[in-house]
C-alpha cells in the first residue's frame, strides 16, 4: 500500500502545461444485481468477487493490485482520491476496492456510483489508442461478466447521465489566458455545441483556483463512442489553439503585470511560512506560465508537476507523519516542503 501512496503517477511527469491530464471512464454495472444504491451488502461482497474472478482470467489482469477502502484510513483514502482525482470514494466505504496496475495510468473501481467504472488516464494526444485500450479490458471483461444492458438504452446505469455508452471523457485543462481576458465564455459556448461542458476544477467565492478547468461529455447517450471521442478531439483542439493565443495576447496587453505576477508567485513560493491549497495553486499557475513565456527555468516544471499532488492534505500529512494536526500546522509544512523541493532545482 505504502508503494502507491507515495508514487506518482506515469502522467504526472509527461503533462504538458496547457493540457494537463486525459481521462477516459466507463460505467458499467451487472445485470441481476440492484443497482448500488439499493444493494445489501452481499450484493456489495459479490460484485468485487466477480471482478476479482474476471481479471484474474485475463492475461494482464495479474498486474492490477487490490486495495480495499475500508482498510484506509482517513488519510490514506484522501491520499488516493487526491492521487487519482476520484471525488465519489469515502474513507471506511464498505466493499469498495481500488484494482490499479503499476503506471497508475488503468483501474477499476467497484461500487461507487455504479457497480464498476474503468479508468485510463493519459496525456498523449492518441485519444484513440488509449480508448481502445480501455476498451480492450472493457471487452474481456465484458466475456466474463454479464453485463446490464438495453438493446434501447445501451448500458444500464442510475444515472441517466451514464447511460448509454456509459462513456466520459475529460480533459484537465490550465487556462490562465483564457480566464485572465474573461473569455471562458466562449469556450463555453463553443463546447455546449458538441455536448461538453466547461467547469472549474477548483473555486472558492467565485475565484477559479489555480486556473485550472474539466472539460467533459455532459452525456454518455445519444451519441455513439466515435462521435464522442471525435468531438472530443475537435473541442480539445480549439481549446489549445485558444488558449495559446489568449497567452501571447494577454502578455502583449500586460507585459508588466504578468512579470510583476510571476515573479511575485516566485517569491512568495521560496519565502513563505504558511501556504494553503487555495494560494498555492494560484502561486503554481503563476509559476506554469512564468515558464511558458521563458522566465522560469523550464526544469522547474517537472517539480511543479510533482508538488501540484505532494501539497495536497492527505500526501503532505502522510508524508510528515502529522495526520492529527490542524490545518494551520500542516500549512507550515506545505510552505517548508515547497522550499525545500524549489531549492533542489538551483
Amino acid at each position: 500500500m505504502n508503494k502507491i501512496l507515495f508514487k506518482f503517477p506515469v502522467w504526472v511527469e509527461q503533462a504538458s502545461d496547457i493540457i494537463l491530464q486525459y481521462r477516459i471512464r466507463l460505467s458499467r454495472n451487472l445485470e441481476n444485481v440492484p443497482f448500488v444504491h439499493k444493494t445489501e451488502m452481499i450484493d456489495l461482497y459479490n460484485v468485487n468477487l466477480e471482478v476479482k474472478n474476471a481479471l484474474a482470467k485475463i492475461e494482464y489482469g495479474q498486474d492490477f493490485h487490490n486495495i480495499e477502502f475500508s482498510q484506509q484510513s482517513f488519510w490514506e483514502t484522501e491520499c488516493i482520491k487526491e492521487k487519482l482525482y476520484l471525488n465519489d470514494i469515502h474513507v471506511k466505504d464498505q466493499n469498495k476496492i481500488l484494482f490499479i496496475n503499476d503506471d497508475m495510468d488503468s483501474f477499476i473501481v467497484t461500487n461507487s456510483k455504479d457497480h464498476i467504472r474503468l479508468y485510463q488516464y493519459f496525456v498523449s494526444d492518441e485519444i484513440n489508442t488509449f480508448y481502445q485500450k480501455i476498451d480492450e479490458l472493457d471487452n474481456q471483461l465484458c466475456k466474463r461478466l454479464n453485463y446490464a444492458y438495453h438493446r434501447t438504452f445501451g448500458y444500464l446505469s442510475p444515472q441517466i447521465i451514464n447511460t448509454g455508452t456509459g462513456l466520459k471523457i475529460s480533459a484537465l485543462l490550465h487556462l490562465p489566458g483564457t480566464n485572465f481576458l474573461s473569455r471562458l465564455k466562449d469556450l463555453i459556448s463553443m463546447a455546449s455545441k458538441y455536448n461538453f461542458i466547461l467547469r472549474s476544477m477548483l473555486s472558492f467565492d467565485k475565484e477559479k483556483i489555480g486556473n485550472l478547468f474539466i472539460l467533459e461529455n455532459e452525456f454518455s447517450y445519444g451519441f455513439n463512442e466515435e462521435t464522442i471521442i471525435s468531438n472530443f478531439a475537435k473541442v480539445i483542439d480549439y481549446v489549445y489553439e485558444f488558449e495559446k493565443n489568449n497567452r501571447l495576447e494577454l502578455f502583449d496587453l500586460h507585459q508588466d503585470q504578468i512579470k510583476d505576477k510571476i515573479f511575485r508567485a516566485w517569491g512568495i513560493l521560496n519565502n513563505s511560512y504558511m501556504l494553503n491549497v487555495n494560494e498555492t495553486y494560484n502561486l503554481f499557475s503563476a509559476i506554469r506560465l512564468g515558464i511558458f513565456f521563458r522566465l522560469i527555468n523550464q526544469n522547474i516544471l517537472k517539480i511543479i508537476k510533482r508538488l501540484s499532488i505532494m501539497v495536497l492534505p492527505g500526501h503532505l500529512r502522510l508524508h510528515y507523519g502529522i495526520t492529527n494536526s490542524t490545518t494551520e500546522f500542516v500549512d507550515k509544512y506545505r510552505a517548508e516542503y515547497i522550499k525545500q523541493e524549489l531549492k533542489k532545482a538551483g
